[in-house]
C-alpha cells in the first residue's frame, strides 16, 4: 500500500517539481547582443511632416539549445541623448522592441520598454531549440518647428544606452541626473552628421 502512495502522489510531484524547475532554469539560453555603432541626425530628428519609423540600435538574438521552451527577461532600457561637453543636460529617449514581423511584413512592436512605474517586465517566449531575433528601436524626436528647434539639440553627440537596475524607482528624469558609474556602464552610439 505504501508503495502505491509513494508511485501514486509523491513520484508525479517530484516529477512536476523537476520539470518547473527546468523550465525556469534558462538552461542552454543563449543571448548575443548587436549595437549600432553610429545613429545620423536626420534619423534622429525629424520634422512632424516626416514619416516616423523606429531607428534599430540593437538586436538581441536569443537562442535556446534545451529540449523544454524558455522564457528570457528582456532586460530594463533607457535611452539618453549625451553632451560630452555637459552644455546640455541629457535627455530621455522612447526605446520600443520588436519580435518579428507579422504577415503583412510589418513589424511587430511590443509596449514601451521603459516603464516608469517600475511594475512590468517584458518577456520573449522560445519554443524548444530554437532562436529568435529581438530588435531594440528608437523613436525619432519629432520637432514641430523643425528648423527652429534643430539647433537646440546640435550640442548631442551621443546617445547613451542603459540597463536599469532594480534599485530605480521612478525613471522619468533619470538621464538628467546619471552618476558615473551609470556613465562607464552605458553603452555610446554616435549621433553622425
Amino acid at each position: 500500500m505504501e508503495l502505491k502512495i509513494i508511485l501514486g502522489v509523491f513520484l508525479p510531484i517530484a516529477i512536476i517539481s523537476l520539470l518547473v524547475s527546468l523550465s525556469v532554469a534558462n538552461i542552454g539560453l543563449s543571448v548575443q547582443k548587436a549595437v549600432v555603432s553610429s545613429v545620423s541626425k536626420n534619423q534622429l530628428f525629424v520634422s512632424q511632416d516626416s514619416q516616423r519609423t523606429g531607428i534599430q540600435i540593437m538586436t538581441m538574438t536569443l537562442s535556446n539549445d534545451f529540449f523544454m521552451p524558455s522564457k528570457y527577461e528582456l532586460p530594463r532600457l533607457i535611452a539618453c541623448l549625451n553632451d560630452r561637453e555637459n552644455l546640455k543636460a541629457g535627455q530621455q529617449l522612447q526605446l520600443r522592441y520588436s519580435e518579428g514581423i507579422d504577415e503583412r511584413n510589418v513589424p511587430v512592436y511590443g509596449d514601451l520598454f521603459l516603464d516608469y512605474n517600475a511594475v512590468s517586465r517584458q518577456g520573449v517566449e522560445l519554443s524548444s531549440n530554437s532562436k529568435k531575433d529581438v530588435k531594440i528601436l528608437l523613436d525619432p524626436l519629432t520637432l514641430y518647428n523643425y528648423d527652429q528647434e534643430i539647433e537646440s539639440y546640435m550640442p548631442y553627440d551621443a546617445i547613451l544606452l542603459l540597463e536599469l537596475k532594480n534599485n530605480h524607482q521612478y525613471y522619468y528624469n533619470l538621464c538628467e541626473n546619471l552618476n558615473s558609474d551609470e556613465l562607464s556602464a552605458a553603452v555610446s552610439i554616435q549621433i553622425s552628421n
